[in-house]
């Protein structure tokens, strides 16, 4: 009988520690895999690479191909992090098509879709620890 209650005091910290309250008070489950691919579309404009990420809406920047993928990383995951502090979940990530309709309806701005299409992964739970 003690074992028993020490198994269901176990199963309920493990329950908690894997709930979260969210900001209207609903009790959600954290995701466990909280890895994704985005796609992203990287354009050089000047000696820049502009960095366009549809599924968030997020523009950036890096000096090269590298620090803007670095640049993109970090956008993504600091969006993230700020959607699930307000109790908004992700968004499933597009796939090509769908990310290219998204950066041909800001065409007129300057056109994405004449740079790179890559997808760009982001663990975040490292910046959960941010």
């Amino acid at each position: 009988k003690r074992r028993l209650i020490w198994n269901i005091s176990r199963l309920c910290m493990e329950l908690k520690r894997r709930l979260k309250k969210s900001i209207n008070g609903d009790v959600v489950f954290m995701q466990k895999n909280k890895k994704r691919a985005y796609p992203a579309f990287i354009r050089e404009d000047g000696g820049i690479q502009l960095v366009y990420v549809p599924d968030f809406a997020i523009f950036t920047e890096g000096h090269d191909l590298v620090d803007a993928i670095e640049m993109a990383r970090d956008a993504i995951g600091m969006t993230g992090k700020a959607y699930e502090e307000d109790g908004k979940e992700l968004p499933e990530p597009s796939d090509y098509e769908e990310a290219i309709k998204k950066a041909e309806l800001i065409k007129s701005d300057f056109d994405y879709t004449k740079g790179y299409l890559i997808l760009v992964d982001v663990d975040f739970q490292l910046f959960d620890r941010a």
